[in-house]
């Protein structure tokens, strides 16, 4: 650690030393909670000063490894996102003309495949972004918020324009249903399905369950029993529900809806996130993108071939793919990170959760533009293909010109 460093590092202790100074007198002259808030933010402060210091003193490789990309996951999710594009692409077309039920199962298959990936995906990424952070109920909160900024705009956005949609075309929901949908409280909707008003919502709020949940293990000061203390909840939980369901014992619909057993993933993601922190980084393994390019060709074959098997995609085909591409994933590094391969489809990850968001608009107007042309379903990998890239452009541009600018902004605003 350079001396420079010191001597910032003590100035930046004197100035929050002033600022507690401060607050104190503000506590005994002035307003007592506006106080204590103050007192609040000043440790929160100092937590994240203290976190730097140590990071500066670190050897350089190790902050080299601490902030790599990970440049895999983001193809991960690429990936993920483009599944759940395939799948209501099929849904959509399917709506349209006659095909095969190979179709219909083959994109149920491949969307809940997608999505089960994202929730491992996001177990991982909650881990690897905090296990290094500082620990108490500040920083819990501040994970809280982040999750939010990060989540919510995006998400009422696109809810908002879907419902003014839904109301031009003359379809209505209860105010029920709306509040439900836009604070993520799971129900059944009228179909029997736990669905918001618009669709895509179901996932997030898994998503928002499952951070609440952990900014609540970011209180222990252990990060290994934190984690753990996650799992075991969530694993309890599910085993409860399924208990219940078997004895008949109604439930409410969201604990229902939570200890479903898709909520294992989030778990199997935790702890893979622990095993990266304990896994030396000279051991992890040399991937190319052609390695990378052939797992997720083979994976993709693997639900085509097996699609008409739901059960067996669900309970065996599924899980052994995911373990195997986190593993790769997570245990393997870039053996040739400059390729254009890499930042490619690094951006299409980045985005992936606008992609994931805006891509029903786009499956409407390609179907009848597909009508108008005289397209049949002879050509459904055309129209699979087209709405696949379509998606990925507007993804991208929302990611550009709306999501990341506005989480920026929030960002500055209230963290």
């Amino acid at each position: 650690m350079e001396a420079s460093d010191l001597v910032t590092s003590a100035k930046d202790a004197e100035l929050e030393a002033s600022r507690i100074a401060k607050a104190l007198i503000i506590l005994i002259v002035h307003d007592r909670c506006m106080a204590v808030f103050h007192l609040f933010r000043v440790y929160d402060k100092l937590n994240l000063l203290q976190h730097n210091i140590s990071e500066r003193s670190m050897p350089i490789q190790a902050r080299q490894v601490q902030s790599n990309k990970l440049e895999i996951i983001q193809i991960l999710r690429a990936f993920a996102a483009l599944l759940v594009v395939v799948d209501h692409s099929l849904l959509t077309l399917i709506d349209r003309v006659s095909l095969d039920v190979w179709f219909r199962e083959f994109a149920v298959a491949a969307g809940g495949f997608g999505v089960s990936l994202f929730f491992a995906i996001s177990g991982f990424i909650m881990v690897y972004t905090t296990y290094d952070k500082p620990r108490g109920a500040i920083a819990g909160w501040r994970f809280m918020l982040n999750r939010i900024l990060r989540v919510v705009p995006l998400y009422w956005l696109c809810s908002t324009i879907y419902l003014l949609k839904c109301l031009v075309e003359g379809k209505s929901f209860t105010m029920t249903e709306i509040l439900k949908s836009y604070l993520f409280v799971p129900y059944l909707n009228p179909d029997g399905k736990f669905q918001p008003f618009y669709g895509l919502g179901w996932t997030l709020n898994y998503e928002m369950f499952f951070y609440l949940f952990f900014a609540a293990t970011i209180m222990f000061s252990s990060r290994v029993a934190s984690s753990l203390v996650f799992c075991a909840a969530f694993g309890l939980l599910f085993v409860f529900t399924d208990f219940a369901a078997r004895q008949g014992v109604e439930l409410p619909d969201p604990v229902v809806f939570w200890g479903l057993p898709i909520i294992l993933y989030f778990v199997f993601g935790v702890l893979i996130g622990l095993a990266y922190y304990k896994w030396p980084s000279t051991q992890r393994l040399a991937v190319s993108s052609v390695s990378v390019i052939v797992i997720l060709g083979a994976a993709f074959l693997a639900l085509m071939t097996t699609a008409v098997a739901s059960g067996l995609v669900e309970e065996v085909v599924a899980p052994v793919l995911i373990a195997i591409l986190m593993i790769v994933a997570v245990f393997g590094r870039v053996s040739n990170p400059e390729q254009r391969f890499w930042s490619a489809a690094s951006k299409i990850g980045d985005a992936s959760f606008s992609i994931y968001l805006t891509h029903s608009f786009i499956l409407g107007p390609v179907g009848r533009a597909w009508g108008l042309i005289g397209l049949d379903a002879r050509h459904w990998l055309l129209f699979c293909v087209a709405c696949a890239i379509l998606s990925i452009i507007v993804g991208l541009a929302m990611y550009k010109y709306v999501e990341r600018p506005l989480g920026a902004r929030l960002k500055k605003t209230f963290l």
